[in-house]
């Protein structure tokens, strides 16, 4: 993980995600995608429509509408200090 959108969830080169295929994702999720700019993004989903999803990152204000054939992938489980953590865990559920 790269950046400062995301904290204080995901750390600045301190935490690491696992990525799995996102055929279906729901509002609270996490999500990789790849806009027209060709810069990667990481990104929780804040509302869904049927074409498209609103994201920001956590540490942002600003939204954005992503198509859903931009999202690459969804995170699964995040590492913090080597600790594997489980997007379906409690401790998670009740942060998101």
């Amino acid at each position: 993980v790269t950046g400062n959108s995301m904290w204080p969830m995901l750390r600045h080169r301190k935490d690491r995600v696992l990525l799995a295929p996102a055929e279906v994702f729901q509002k609270g999720d996490i999500i990789l995608y790849l806009p027209d700019n060709g810069q990667y993004i990481l990104h929780r989903i804040l509302k869904k429509e049927n074409s498209y999803v609103i994201c920001a990152g956590d540490n942002q204000c600003e939204k954005e509408q992503v198509e859903n054939s931009c999202v690459l992938a969804a995170v699964t489980d995040f590492y913090r200090c080597d600790k594997r953590y489980s997007v379906n865990g409690t401790g998670y559920r009740l942060y998101r």
